[in-house]
């Protein structure tokens, strides 16, 4: 059932037409084959487990930078994740950086993904900046470059893996390996 939803999330997520109408994954697992048919206590212990699965963890180094950061700058937080969004602010307390963002957009909460303007506009609403004061920072060029600069933002890639730039896809402003760059950057 897990393998098929994530297959489902992922062919559906890399489709233009899904990233200003995303349904959240409860949606999903009543309408997909493997789990339509299941009681929703069942359905309901499916997308806990999906989403433990799907979180990550926050390294005490990206923990320190993200401490730095906030020392000069208001921060905010702005994430494609298709569970629902406690199970990622559960891990940002464990980390102790919750209470270091200004404003947590989470795709699952707004029934939409990245490179939707919706979501970075929910953040650009909550600072007292226009959208050309601010830079966004993701490793993800054609949902993180792209949609910030596609409502006016900066964005800096954070490219870790050494990967080629789609020439497709807006170049970022700046480039760098890890988060902790830009402590000096």
């Amino acid at each position: 059932a897990i393998d098929g939803l994530f297959s489902r999330l992922v062919a559906d997520s890399r489709k233009p037409e899904y990233y200003n109408d995303y349904e959240p994954v409860a949606d999903y697992l009543r309408t997909i084959p493997e789990t339509a048919g299941l009681p929703r206590a069942e359905r309901d212990l499916l997308e806990d487990v999906f989403a433990y699965h799907e979180v990550g963890t926050v390294s005490e180094h990206h923990a320190n930078t993200l401490h730095g950061l906030k020392k000069t700058h208001p921060l905010g937080l702005i994430s494609n994740v298709w569970a629902r969004s406690p199970v990622f602010e559960a891990e940002l307390r464990r980390a102790g950086v919750v209470g270091l963002f200004d404003v947590l957009v989470w795709s699952s909460d707004h029934g939409c993904i990245k490179p939707s303007h919706r979501l970075f506009q929910q953040a650009i609403t909550h600072f007292d900046l226009p959208a050309e004061q601010m830079v966004y920072v993701g490793d993800n060029p054609a949902r993180d470059v792209a949609g910030a600069k596609g409502v006016g933002m900066s964005a800096v890639w954070i490219n870790g893996a050494g990967q080629q730039l789609d020439p497709e896809v807006p170049a970022p402003d700046l480039i760098v390996t890890d988060l902790s760059e830009l402590l000096t950057a």
